[in-house]
C-alpha cells in the first residue's frame, strides 16, 4: 500500500512559522552576551514578515485590504514599508515607499488588517515590497511579491 502525505497550505504556514521562530530564537540566543539581557547594544531583535495576504483581486482605482503578518521578540513592530514597482521597471518605484502606521503588536507573532489600502492607478503585474520597522530603527528583509492588477 502506498501512503501519499499531502501539505495543506494551513500546515505549510505553521511548519514556516515555527521554522521561523526557531532560527529568530538561535539568532537572539547567539548574541555575545550569550543571551543573558545584558546587552550594551541595545538594537533588539530584528522584525520579520511572516506572511502576506489580499482580501480581493487588485483592480485599477479600487482601494484594497490585506493583512500583513510580522515576528518581534521586542514586541515593538511599529511600521510597515510599502512599495510598488510596475514591471518590467524594477529599479523605479511606480509608489513609495510608503510608510504605514500599525497598531502596537501585541504577541511575538502578530498579525495588521490593513483596510482601504491606496489604490492602483495602472493595469499590469508589480512587484509589491513590504518591510517592517521596529522602534529602534530595527528593518526587516525586503520581502517581495508579483500580483497582477486588472482594470
Amino acid at each position: 500500500m502506498k501512503l501519499a502525505k499531502t501539505w495543506t497550505y494551513s500546515k505549510y504556514v505553521a511548519f514556516r512559522t515555527i521554522l521561523l521562530i526557531i532560527g529568530m530564537a538561535l539568532l537572539v540566543g547567539c548574541g555575545e552576551s550569550g543571551g543573558s539581557g545584558d546587552d550594551d547594544d541595545d538594537s533588539g531583535s530584528v522584525p520579520v514578515v511572516n506572511s502576506v495576504s489580499f482580501s480581493q483581486d487588485l483592480v485599477v482605482g479600487e482601494k484594497y485590504d490585506m493583512i500583513v503578518s510580522g515576528i518581534d521578540f521586542d514586541m515593538d513592530i511599529e511600521s510597515l514599508i510599502l512599495t510598488k514597482y510596475l514591471l518590467p521597471d524594477s529599479e523605479n518605484p511606480q509608489n513609495g515607499p510608503t510608510v504605514i502606521p500599525l497598531l502596537p503588536q501585541e504577541d511575538v507573532i502578530h498579525s495588521w488588517e490593513l483596510l482601504g489600502l491606496e489604490a492602483f492607478d495602472l493595469p499590469g503585474e508589480y512587484v509589491i515590497v513590504f518591510q517592517l520597522e521596529d522602534r529602534k530603527g530595527n528593518l526587516s528583509d525586503e520581502i517581495g511579491i508579483i500580483e497582477e492588477v486588472t482594470e
